[in-house]
């Protein structure tokens, strides 16, 4: 019996975003609309700096992180 694919904000991944401006590394926390996650690199800015962890990510700014989806999810 095959697993059903879900969307997974549980398990530690790295999300690029959409506008390549940030990566961030997941901690496993969402709610709705948002996730709480790690910004290891990117373009650094008012909303945002290398290393802090912030809990207002957008998920409407980054790809869905799948159960099968790789370590490292990006754009297609």
């Amino acid at each position: 019996m095959s697993k059903v694919r879900q969307i997974d904000y549980a398990t530690p991944r790295v999300l690029h975003a959409y506008s390549g401006k940030r990566v961030v590394r997941l901690n496993g926390e969402e709610s709705r609309y948002k996730f709480t996650g790690e910004m290891i690199d990117g373009v650094e800015g008012e909303f945002a700096k290398i290393g802090e962890v912030r809990k207002d990510w957008q998920k409407s700014a980054f790809p869905l992180p799948w159960t099968d989806s790789p370590d490292v999810v990006r754009p297609e």
